[in-house]
């Protein structure tokens, strides 16, 4: 009949233990993570605790009866001697584990269940004591200006007093001036003693408004000295209110203190009294059974043999999916038609043997021809006849030479600016007016290298091509200026010169003297101006 007892008891002593490990766990992780992780703090501190507390007291419920049975049966030879020993080092460590936190714990728990001391604050005692220095200053105020309006009164009306009688004197010397201006005759005692009566009178005058200051300046400094016995009885007053305030809540904590000591001392040796409780029902009742003869023999059935709830459902999940899903694509395979007969191949073209297509000029409009829609025209005059080709230039020279030249890059700048169909289509115009410049075909190398050499001195970089070729151009007649000869102004070589406005004899030199005047690089927008 004890066994049944000792079993419950066993069992609410695990109750008491959990809750206070559960409640130390608890402190432990909130106090470590609300610094840090505020927001989750308390969910982490929860799960954390029931974790911590189901790890010792399961354990404890496996372990113990195990511990216990080695010693009863003696398993400490073979290999039971290496899970006794494992098995009562993991019993020593949970039961240390369970003993510590429960008894150590038990007094955080208190403290922190326990509710504040009975404290009061100095708040009454502040506020009177600030409420009484300000009513001492405002008296002092008031005290102060009347003391001080009263004076100046006084002052005034003495200095009144004082004028008047002043001037009446000065009026009755100024009248002894005039009776001697008058008369001719000399009256001195009478100014001396008018004189000597003013005198007087300032320094009487002048004697009563120092006695009226010194009279204000003593009651002021007596007012001060009120102020200041007022101002530290007050202070008197707040700092014994505040000594009593600091007595009476050093008493109330002290008295907290206690309850709570004495409180979690209790609850220590309780959860302590608790796991003795466990460890002797556990004990006892392995005594029990083996004196008994009880045995536990495992009965297995044939759910232990089969798969979880959880892998046999899952399995059968995957089953009907996998059925139904199959089902449903032979289904649709099924009503797939046939599919369609292969097309004849395309025709392959050789681009090899296909004409490239270029772009026409116009010849020169007559009177009776119908306007063109060439991007350019050709003067009249500028070509003649060579073979079947109007390429050839005539002899026109120099004219002809800055017509192509003038044509090529008046292309080139509305390339910059077009779409990319219409720029490509411009390009091509401006090759095939270098084809004929250079007489040779606009798709030759030597006609796309004098195309990129125009690109490049139109952005800026290089020399002009029509320059460095007018000397090798087929058809062209010398220039009549060819004998004319000048210096350059930056190299000083001498040049045969073109034009009678040319300074330079090559466009580098152009460039150079253009950086070295305005002292910086000749970047595209300034080649633009500059060439402008």
């Amino acid at each position: 009949m004890l066994v049944p007892t000792l079993n419950i008891l066993g069992y609410l002593a695990q109750v008491v233990s959990a809750l206070t490990e559960i409640g130390v766990i608890f402190l432990l992780i909130f106090s470590s993570l609300a610094n840090f992780f505020p927001a989750v703090a308390f969910p982490v501190a929860v799960v954390g605790c029931v974790i911590g507390t189901a790890f010792i007291e399961v354990g404890l419920r496996k372990f113990t009866p195990y511990s216990v049975r080695a010693i009863l049966y003696n398993r400490f030879q073979g290999l039971d001697r290496i899970m006794s020993i494992f098995v009562l080092a993991a019993c020593l460590l949970l039961l240390g584990a369970s003993g510590f936190l429960s008894f150590k714990g038990s007094k955080t728990i208190i403290e922190a269940v326990a509710p504040p001391p009975a404290t009061i604050t100095t708040a009454s005692a502040d506020s009177t004591a600030s409420t009484a220095k300000a009513e001492t200053m405002e008296q002092y105020r008031a005290d102060s200006i009347g003391i001080a309006s009263r004076y100046e009164a006084q002052a005034h009306a003495l200095k009144t007093s004082g004028t008047s009688a002043i001037a009446a004197e000065k009026i009755e010397l100024r009248n002894i001036e005039a009776k001697e201006r008058a008369t001719g005759q000399l009256f001195g005692t009478q100014k001396r003693g008018a004189r000597k009566r003013i005198a007087d009178l300032e320094a009487n005058r002048d004697a009563q408004l120092a006695q009226l200051e010194a009279n204000k300046a003593a009651e002021l400094a007596n007012l001060t000295d009120e102020r200041k016995s007022a101002t530290q009885r007050i202070e008197a007053d707040h700092s014994a209110r505040k000594d009593s305030v600091t007595t009476y809540n050093n008493s109330a904590i002290q008295q907290t203190d206690n309850q709570v000591k004495t409180y979690g001392n209790g609850l220590a040796w309780f959860t302590v009294v608790c796991l003795i409780v466990f460890i002797l029902s556990v004990a006892l009742n392995e005594v029990h059974a083996k004196g008994s003869g009880i045995e536990e023999v495992p009965q297995p059935n044939q759910y232990q043999f089969t798969e979880s709830i959880t892998a046999e459902f899952l399995n059968a999940a995957s089953e009907r999916i996998n059925y139904n899903l199959r089902s449903s694509i032979r289904r649709w395979a099924d009503k797939t038609p046939e599919p369609l007969e292969p097309k004849m191949p395309a025709v392959l073209y050789d681009l090899a043997d296909t004409a490239l297509r270029r772009r026409k000029i116009a010849p020169p409009p007559t009177p009776n021809s119908t306007p063109t829609q060439a991007l350019f025209q050709i003067p009249p005059g500028l070509l003649t006849k060579r073979g079947s080709q109007n390429i050839a230039p005539n002899a026109g020279g120099q004219v002809e030479a800055d017509f192509y030249q003038n044509t090529v890059f008046s292309l080139i700048r509305q390339a910059e600016k077009a779409t990319p169909d219409a720029k490509k289509a411009l390009e091509l115009s401006a090759l095939d007016v270098i084809g004929m410049y250079l007489n040779k075909p606009a798709s030759s190398p030597e006609a796309n290298d004098f195309f990129q050499r125009c690109k490049a001195y139109h952005d800026g970089k290089g020399e002009n091509p029509f320059t460095l070729q007018r000397t090798i151009i087929h058809g062209f007649n010398k220039p009549e200026n060819a004998g004319n000869t000048r210096k350059c102004n930056h190299c000083e070589k001498p040049y045969i010169y073109g034009h009678h406005k040319q300074k330079y004899c090559t466009e580098a030199c152009r460039i150079a003297a253009f950086e070295a005047r305005k002292g910086k690089k000749l970047f595209k927008s300034d080649f633009k101006k500059h060439e402008a």
